[in-house]
């Protein structure tokens, strides 16, 4: 599936919890509104399957504590 963080109104920021993520297919960050998406607070690992897009008012922040992989094919 795919996981769409995009707010339709407002400055949110997404929190990740939990042990981890794992998202079979793409990951999109923004769009209408503001959107901040953290892996750092709970240090959340995070595996994805598919492409990530970043929209221009997309903010992503990752874990303080984990490596950030990229794999590119």
């Amino acid at each position: 599936y795919n996981l769409d963080l995009s707010a339709g109104a407002g400055t949110p920021t997404y929190t990740a919890s939990g042990i981890g993520i794992s998202i079979a297919n793409d990951m999109l960050i923004g769009g209408t509104a503001p959107t901040t998406v953290t892996f750092d607070t709970n240090d959340t690992v995070l595996n994805i399957d598919g492409d990530v897009t970043m929209a221009s008012n997309g903010t992503f922040i990752a874990s303080g504590a984990r490596r950030l992989l990229f794999c590119v094919e």
